[in-house]
């Protein structure tokens, strides 16, 4: 799995959007800061420390105050509206309820407009996270024009170079990522190239969009240019946030994936090691993100013929996501594949059968009896009884 990094620059450095590896974040979306209401400074404090059951009545009735205060239809209170519907918007998409986020957003983008105009720059408060909520429902064909229009307002209104135009060109691109694989290139280089301008030296930003065209350009199997841009993109993290760990989880999945990929287990295997230093760090030692590691290292093993090694991590790896995920997740279902197979090619056949009966019946339910993962993993199961049969026989 590759990461797709999105993060928003957006005007005095002030970050309105979500971002996978993140720089200098505040992590709520779409939150604009100001002097507002108390009880919309309220409601942002509560979403910026994650207390949604207490902010959930704050931002609401946030809400109800500013749009009694604004309709006297002055242009301070109307922006005020906005912001309070962009916050409860915030709390909706945290909570994952993307649908009432889209309202909200849409409602907040409607007192913007009245309190400044179609062609105002400011619109693009409320556009950026309405569109995020459109993506994340697969209202592609929606969101798109939408993120047009802010780029050109940006573009307009705050001059092409200008950082919160490259955060326009790159919310395109994570949007094209999805839909036209040349359009998001030339959308994360023309971000690239205002931030280059005006980061000399390099920035935290500049490097999420270099791991972004990595991404794209093993997806077209350029796996040489990939590796080379998530270099790009590690190196500068490094350099520009040297105490933002979190921010080289993507990159360092990547460039080891790649690594992989191209039969580098050498050099992919220190990259996995130090992530999961990481992810203990941040995540805690025990956690879903951990676990994903701990199976990538018993694949990477397995590979290598370190089949004890291997064995240990896919181990670690089953326990952990059924700890986390349930028994009954896909992910627990790729574990126990993994392990299965691997006691498979060490002849220990009766171990390998639960685990791959129930990798075959977990995946058959997740994913659907057609798929491709499916289709693997009876294929994984037949194959040992094939081995099993052939052994009865010749004992």
């Amino acid at each position: 799995m590759l990461f797709l990094s999105s993060c928003r620059h957006a005007p005095s450095s002030h970050i309105v959007r979500r971002a996978l590896v993140r720089w200098g974040c505040a992590g709520v979306l779409g939150i604009a800061f100001s002097s507002a209401s108390a009880g919309t400074e309220e409601c942002q404090s509560l979403l910026i420390k994650r207390e949604l059951v207490s902010a959930q009545a704050i931002c609401a009735q946030a809400v109800i105050d500013q749009q009694h205060a604004a309709r006297g239809g002055q242009r301070t209170e109307l922006a005020s509206l906005a912001k309070a519907h962009d916050n409860l918007g915030s709390l909706y998409m945290l909570q994952k309820r993307h649908g009432e986020a889209e309202e909200q957003y849409k409602a907040g983008l409607k007192a913007r407009l009245k309190a400044f105009g179609s062609d105002h720059h400011l619109q693009v408060i409320s556009i950026l996270p309405l569109a995020d909520a459109l993506i994340l429902q697969n209202k592609l064909a929606e969101a798109e024009p939408l993120l047009v229009k802010a780029l050109r307002l940006r573009e307009v209104g705050l001059g092409p170079r200008s950082e919160a135009t490259a955060q326009a060109h790159h919310a395109l691109g994570m949007l094209y990522t999805r839909t036209d694989v040349n359009k998001a290139e030339r959308s994360f280089r023309a971000e690239i190239s205002i931030l280059e301008r005006l980061y000399p030296a390099g920035a935290a930003a500049t490097a999420i969009a270099y791991n972004n065209l990595g991404i794209l350009r093993q997806r077209s199997g350029q796996v040489d240019q990939a590796e080379s841009y998530f270099r790009s993109a590690i190196s500068m993290l490094e350099r520009t946030a040297p105490k933002g760990a979190h921010k080289l989880e993507g990159p360092l999945l990547n460039l080891a994936t790649v690594l992989t990929e191209k039969q580098q287990y050498s050099n992919a295997k220190p990259l996995l090691l130090r992530l999961l230093d990481i992810r203990k760090q941040l995540h805690g030692p025990e956690s879903a993100s951990v676990a994903d590691i701990h199976n990538r290292l018993g694949v990477l093993h397995t590979r290598t013929g370190a089949v004890e090694l291997a064995e240990a991590e896919l181990r670690r790896a089953v326990t952990m996501r059924e700890k986390n995920l349930g028994t009954n997740h896909l992910l627990v279902a790729e574990s126990c594949a993994n392990l299965g197979i691997l006691l498979m090619q060490k002849g220990r056949l009766n171990e390998a059968l639960p685990l791959l009966r129930h990798a075959a019946a977990v995946t058959h339910s997740s994913t659907g009896p057609q798929s491709a993962q499916t289709t693997a993993a009876w294929q994984n199961l037949e194959q040992l009884y094939g081995r099993i049969i052939k052994a009865s026989v010749t004992n």
